[in-house]
């Protein structure tokens, strides 16, 4: 094989080495491309379903309205109300309804009868602002459950490498993104395989040896005339 002959068969083979781990980089690609698209999709759904002002915004009404009392009626004496302060009504909303609730008022009024007869009362309790939207995540998953979207994965680089020796475009080699290995290896072997070797870019070593294998008789000669010489002259 000429020294043209084997850079050639070196480029194309590094080539198609660069263009099977391209293959299968293009193929993982096309995976995570399309589960990103998948992500997207649910992302998009679901930021469609949040966007439901009016289904949410009924449920937060829902939320910010409802109101409840205290678990035990207080003798309405207590009532004097002097004392009671804003914080103390919202201990006992606490107390009653747990962390997030504070006192509320219907009508003006931070107390009911409610249950408790002429002459007793519960205080009126109603959800903070953050409780509201608490609740509104916990119990509707308003902002619960959104889907988590992968970077966008890169499209790989198509290799760069020596055909060109073979005289084929790269452009008509490939099928979709896909680089066609087989075509290339077809293509190329045939292009190696019919240029005869030119003497003027042989391999030098090739050259040498043949050089020698074929004069070895002559070669033989003038190294024993050589010798003989050195011999008479001493």
């Amino acid at each position: 094989m000429s020294v043209s002959q084997k850079t050639c068969a070196d480029g194309v083979a590094k080539y198609i080495e660069l263009a099977e781990q391209y293959n299968k980089d293009l193929e993982e690609y096309k995976q995570k491309l399309e589960m990103y698209n998948y992500e997207v999709k649910q992302l998009n759904d679901w930021e469609l379903k949040k966007g439901a002002y009016s289904w949410y915004q009924d449920k937060q009404d829902d939320l910010e309205n409802e109101k409840r009392t205290w678990l035990r009626c207080a003798d309405k004496a207590f009532g004097a109300f002097a004392a009671i302060t804003n914080a103390s009504l919202d201990e006992r909303c606490q107390a009653a309804q747990g962390e997030g609730w504070v006192h509320g008022r219907i009508d003006g009024w931070w107390w009911t009868q409610a249950d408790c007869g002429i002459f007793g009362l519960k205080g009126i309790c109603k959800r903070t602002p953050e409780k509201v939207l608490s609740d509104l995540n916990t119990i509707y998953t308003y902002n619960k459950g959104k889907p988590f979207v992968t970077p966008k994965p890169p499209m790989p680089l198509s290799p760069s490498g020596d055909i060109t020796c073979c005289g084929i475009d790269i452009s008509k080699l490939t099928a979709g993104n896909n680089i066609n290995i087989s075509n290339i290896k077809q293509e190329c072997g045939k292009k190696i395989n019919s240029t005869t070797s030119d003497p003027t870019t042989s391999d030098p070593k090739s050259t040498i040896i043949e050089f020698i294998t074929t004069n070895i008789r002559i070669i033989i000669l003038v190294i024993s005339i050589i010798i003989a010489l050195i011999l008479i002259s001493f």
